[in-house]
């Protein structure tokens, strides 16, 4: 007997971990359908067959479900990584006791040392 699955393949390791359990699952399922014990020589003899047809990845290839994952933590962690460089490096300096005196509010000033920060990451999103 054949059993034929349509799994979702856009996440090619947990679509194969389904099939492969569904495919256990099925044959075993079929023993005790026939009231049978599951030996060795039985369980050969009475296995389905599983025919699979993966959908929206059918190659399985991972590199569709990492590259814009990876490509977006890269380009979060250069961003906060600036953001934090620069604010540290005004509090080191003293700088940011001057802005503070003032007589904008801290709220401006964050906007100002933050805001040119994400205008970069909004080019980088945009060019990658």
């Amino acid at each position: 007997p054949q059993i034929l699955i349509e799994a979702d393949a856009t996440d090619p390791a947990v679509a194969s971990g389904a099939i492969s359990t569904l495919g256990t699952v099925a044959n075993q399922a079929l023993l005790r359908a026939r009231g049978m014990q599951q030996t060795a020589a039985e369980a050969a003899r009475g296995q389905l067959e599983v025919v699979v047809h993966r959908r929206y990845n059918p190659e399985g290839i991972s590199q569709y479900n990492i590259v814009p994952g990876l490509l977006g933590v890269i380009l979060q962690m250069t961003m906060v990584m600036m953001t934090s460089i620069a604010l540290t490096r005004e509090t080191e300096r003293g700088t940011m006791e001057n802005l503070l005196a003032m007589p904008s509010s801290p709220l401006e000033i964050m906007l100002g040392k933050v805001l040119p920060y994400l205008a970069v990451g909004a080019v980088q999103v945009v060019v990658v």
